[in-house]
């Protein structure tokens, strides 16, 4: 089924609704089963990994369930067996050592790796859209739509010979239960693409590490190309903070040529540049909600940027500051 088949159909039950809306509402449907499905899924490539540590995950990003290394023989290795371990922060896949001595690239026994992941649809704005379902789930898309509307808009329903505008409850239930029904089909079936094939599922004898096929990419196989943080940032550093006063850098800063450092005093975080490389065109962010915007030092400073921590117990923080190119 094509979007313009899918709008003719849904224009036929609501005439009055505009292309946009429908299309909008198609768009939300078809990503709402992605993500509670999890039935599409793509690999990724990370870019230049010898002079990187981390690397900015793209946009149809939804959740990672693997990451595959191999040498130059195309033979399978471990991150462990190099000390290596990784995770995601702030949309950015890092890679960091296990060790104290921290890294600036990955070691050269390794040359390539490949993260695979679940992904987002993509976006439906036209008619000429492609839904990315097979035609076989197609229907829980209409239904969810239909769904939908007939929860937003009144219709004409006849009851006792007459007729009322109502919300047609009855559509709503049997829509319903449809678009559940495809969500479990996809759910069982997994629906992967050949980029899913090495997870391995053996149900109640739980996920083993198995030995891994070597690299046999085709040049029928085409990969997402994840690119490093200093190809999106010129400048980015993140911590870890734990409460009261631990600091540790996640990664080493990208883009500044000094020290920056880190420290908590009085519930407020000091980051501190040894060769003034704060701009007031950098940002910050963290994942807790409670933290205030810098508290200026006689006016913006390029040396020193003071954040006011929450109160009380906060646990443990992720805090980045980053400029884009």
């Amino acid at each position: 089924m094509t979007t313009l088949r899918l709008f003719e159909q849904v224009k036929k039950v609501f005439p009055g609704l505009g292309e946009t809306e429908i299309l909008q509402e198609i768009d939300n449907v078809q990503k709402e089963l992605t993500e509670e499905s999890k039935a599409l899924a793509a690999r990724g490539q990370l870019v230049d990994i010898s002079t990187n540590t981390a690397w900015v995950l793209p946009a149809e990003f939804l959740e990672l369930f693997d990451v595959v290394a191999y040498d130059s023989n195309s033979n399978p290795v471990f991150l462990s067996s190099y000390n290596l371990a990784h995770e995601i922060e702030f949309g950015n896949f890092h890679l960091y050592s296990l060790t104290e001595t921290p890294i600036t690239g990955i070691n050269s026994g390794i040359t390539s790796i490949y993260l695979e992941y679940y992904k987002k649809s993509a976006t439906v704005n036209s008619l000429t859209s492609v839904l990315e379902f097979k035609d076989v789930f197609h229907a829980g898309v209409r239904a969810g739509v239909l769904r939908n509307f007939y929860s937003l808009y009144p219709v004409d329903i006849a009851i006792n010979d007459k007729i009322i505008r109502a919300k047609d409850v009855t559509s709503i239930k049997v829509f319903d239960k449809e678009y559940e029904r495809v969500i479990k089909r996809l759910k069982r079936s997994r629906y992967p693409d050949a980029t899913h094939a090495q997870a391995q599922n053996y149900q109640f004898a739980g996920k083993f590490e198995l030995p891994r096929r070597t690299d046999a990419l085709g040049t029928a196989q085409t990969f997402q190309s994840i690119n490093a943080l200093s190809t999106i940032y010129s400048k980015y550093a993140s911590w870890e903070l734990t409460y009261p006063i631990g600091v540790t850098a996640s990664i080493t800063p990208v883009g500044f040529t000094g020290t920056i450092s880190a420290v908590i005093t009085n519930n407020r975080l000091y980051l501190v540049s040894t060769e003034n490389e704060f701009a007031n065109t950098m940002d910050w962010d963290a994942n807790q909600e409670d933290i205030q915007t810098p508290i200026p030092v006689g006016g913006f400073s390029n040396t020193t940027w003071i954040f006011d921590l929450p109160l009380g117990d906060w646990g443990t923080i992720k805090f980045v500051i980053f400029q884009r190119i």
